[in-house]
């Protein structure tokens, strides 16, 4: 073999092709754009559009989730950066906000809730009601437009607030969002434990037990619990949808309504023959 022939076939065996060489350099380069996603980068002042407003909103609160949906949504268009839907994004944002003003409505009204027991205060009684009505008409809205608000895409926060004011609206309302909060938790944008306790609720406005032991009521100087259907299998269950044991549970309410709880429930009183 002539050394220039052992030479090429060095060359050939030992070296990388360029076609190697150009899928090292596109493996590299996916590298960085993973790290830079990683790092949160985007493009400095090139997202524009009405997605911008949506972006530098969720950045500013720190929802990183509705930012990436964003940022992993915008195209390169013309120089500058646009979302493929720039309205559902700014629909997504706004949303979020919105249900956390609701979220901090409803709980200013039940941090009042105990002194309105204590005072007889029919007047508060009514006046909440009818806001906790006012909440649900909008949800209502939301969900047969766009349906459930996804947790994946608004937050913990978000998801938790549109769960409240199922769980305080009217009781027809309940029970239609009933079988959507169970769908909705197979696919994880529910939690188990909120589910069980709009469950219970349902369950006795149907004049049926409740399972979960969630659903008491202030009777004359205590608090007592709806009817149960096996208070010695409520803390298995309770466990299993990621409630606290009722020990713990009877202890906050206990703090909320500064009155005894009852439990476990006083059996029922017996059949007359």
């Amino acid at each position: 073999m002539r050394p220039d022939d052992e030479a090429r076939m060095w060359r050939q065996t030992m070296l990388p092709s360029r076609q190697a060489l150009a899928f090292a350099g596109l493996l590299a380069a996916f590298g960085i754009a993973i790290w830079l996603g990683y790092r949160g980068w985007t493009p400095p002042q090139t997202i524009s559009g009405t997605c911008a407003e949506a972006y530098a909103r969720a950045r500013n609160a720190g929802d990183s989730l509705v930012a990436d949906k964003i940022r992993l949504n915008a195209v390169r268009s013309q120089g500058t950066w646009t979302c493929r839907d720039d309205q559902l994004y700014v629909e997504a944002v706004r949303l979020r906000d919105t249900l956390a003003r609701l979220r901090t409505e409803d709980q200013s009204d039940r941090d009042s809730i105990a002194i309105a027991f204590t005072h007889h205060d029919t007047l508060f009684m009514r006046r909440m009601a009818q806001a906790d009505s006012a909440r649900a008409t909008w949800l209502d809205g939301i969900v047969t437009r766009r349906g459930w608000p996804p947790r994946s895409v608004l937050g913990d926060t978000a998801a938790e607030a549109a769960w409240l004011i199922v769980q305080h609206g009217p009781s027809d309302f309940q029970e239609r969002m009933l079988p959507i909060l169970e769908n909705e938790a197979k696919r994880g944008e529910v939690s188990p434990a909120n589910v069980a306790m709009l469950f219970d609720r349902v369950s006795l406005h149907r004049g049926q037990p409740q399972r979960y032991g969630t659903q008491f009521e202030v009777k004359g100087d205590a608090v007592v619990p709806g009817f149960v259907e096996k208070p010695a299998a409520v803390d298995s269950l309770r466990a299993f949808v990621g409630l606290p044991p009722m020990a713990q549970y009877v202890k906050q309410l206990e703090s909320m309504y500064h009155l005894p709880v009852e439990w476990p429930p006083s059996p029922p009183p017996p059949l007359r023959p």
